[in-house]
């Protein structure tokens, strides 16, 4: 009778040693990780001017948080379109980009600046340097160019 409980007792230990994986449960991951949002918005405005405010100007930017990309067409009427892409960043109210823009065949770039408001947004007046000619932002400069907020088509 030794022997059979000796014999029974030997099995059961050769049988739990049989089975020894280890249980592994996956953990979910932390769905308490903080979430990243961004904003993203898409505005278009209008400036026009001339004696018949036949000369346009379209302002189209998308803002992702500080990140601000767009496009700005200068269509003056029976003269040299300027049309091109902006790049550049929101501080606050304040849109600082690089314009690269298409006139008369010719590829060129300058400086820009927009003051957000209300209902619309206003330019930085540009000022010209006699001795090259080139446009460039002067820190004097005031958001004289009134763009009124329209529907993006």
């Amino acid at each position: 009778m030794k022997n059979a409980i000796l014999l029974a007792a030997v099995c059961l230990l050769s049988a739990c040693g049989q089975n020894n994986e280890e249980q592994v449960t996956e953990q979910p991951a932390d769905t308490t990780a903080a979430t990243v949002h961004h904003t993203n918005t898409t505005h278009c405005y209008l400036h026009t001017e001339g004696t018949k405010n036949q000369d346009s100007t379209f302002l189209q930017l998308s803002i992702t948080d500080n990140i601000v990309r767009g496009t700005l067409s200068h269509l003056p009427y029976e003269k040299d379109r300027s049309t091109g892409e902006l790049h550049g960043t929101k501080n606050g109210e304040i849109i600082n980009a690089t314009w690269v823009y298409m006139q008369e065949g010719m590829q060129d770039s300058m400086a820009v600046s927009f003051k957000l408001g209300a209902s619309g947004i206003a330019q930085k007046q540009a000022s010209v340097d006699a001795s090259t000619g080139r446009m460039y932002l002067a820190d004097t400069g005031k958001y004289s160019i009134e763009y009124v907020e329209m529907t993006c088509r």
